[in-house]
């Protein structure tokens, strides 16, 4: 499809509602962290820049109802960019759910669902850990943390809820067809076929902006523009200013599944960058800045099919 084809399809599907309640997290932490939603992978923190994040989680709320929250809190960086082997008690994460609506044109002032904050443990006097307290993570390289809460939303998604499970599809003929998918994938980015690349995220692209209640204008902007929505990461100054662009290698990526083995994807192993899509690629930025761009690629096969599809 090309771009025209593509916008009037999405929109077709896409409903609007009086009101469109819309789920954000809020993470503040110098911390490696994994935040999954029904097992979903929202978000993959591997690296040693620390900050403020804040994320939509709505395209893994399939439908109204409980929800299920996991936090997966790993060590951080130290200050020769070595990642420690354990936590310690000076490590701090906090995270905050919270709620807001689209109503009117604007959003609500939001309404506080989940708060957490990594607890401390007591130290007495000889300096030991106090056991009675909070858990001692001196000799842990994770903290699991799992929530429910209950989401309303007016819109219901397919998603991967009635996907093949495809751990029982043998393990080496699944490799082949994901990494096809991801060379296919990757082959038409190198090209600038972004025609193609779209028309593969088309189902993927519909339920994500359903489940943000995307107007024409903003669908227009996504499937006009040249790439795709990414996460990117700034890390070292280059040493030139020469635009350079630089597909990841998929020599070192594994495979990953989601939801049940309902989704696979492949993601970076090595150094700080693991967990990441392994679909992305470096460049230099307009401050000169080298930066990692990662682009989600999850595959599933609908039911009754035999074919991966992109589904997020």
């Amino acid at each position: 499809m090309n771009t025209d084809e593509r916008i009037s399809h999405i929109t077709s599907k896409i409903k609007k509602y009086d009101y469109e309640p819309l789920y954000q997290i809020e993470i503040e932490t110098l911390n490696n962290f994994e935040i999954l939603i029904n097992g979903f992978p929202v978000y993959t923190h591997n690296h040693f820049l620390p900050g403020t994040i804040r994320f939509n989680i709505n395209a893994a709320l399939l439908k109204s109802g409980s929800q299920n929250l996991e936090i997966k809190i790993h060590p951080g960086y130290n200050s020769q960019n070595i990642q420690n082997a354990y936590l310690t008690n000076n490590d701090s994460f906090f995270l905050k759910m919270e709620q807001t609506a689209w109503k009117n044109g604007s959003l609500e002032e939001p309404k506080l669902i989940i708060n957490y904050e990594l607890p401390k443990y007591k130290i007495d006097n000889h300096g030991e850990p106090d056991y009675e307290k909070p858990i001692d993570y001196s000799k842990q390289n994770q903290v699991i943390k799992d929530f429910s809460f209950i989401a309303k939303i007016p819109y219901e998604l397919k998603g991967w809820s009635e996907s093949e499970d495809l751990s029982k599809m043998d393990k080496e003929v699944l490799m082949d067809k994901v990494s096809n998918f991801y060379y296919r994938a990757i082959d038409a980015f190198k090209v600038k076929n972004y025609d193609y690349l779209n028309t593969l995220y088309l189902n993927a692209d519909t339920e994500w902006y359903q489940s943000e209640y995307f107007s024409k204008e903003i669908i227009k902007k996504y499937q006009s523009k040249e790439g795709r929505k990414s996460k990117s990461i700034s890390t070292t100054k280059a040493n030139t200013t020469l635009y350079e662009q630089k597909m990841f290698s998929l020599k070192d990526a594994k495979i990953e599944f989601d939801c049940d083995n309902k989704i696979v994807r492949l993601v970076q192993s090595l150094g700080p960058d693991k967990g990441n899509s392994a679909f992305g690629y470096e460049d230099i930025d307009q401050n000169g800045m080298k930066r990692q761009i990662f682009i989600d690629l999850f595959l599933h096969i609908p039911k009754g099919s035999k074919e991966l599809e992109i589904i997020r």
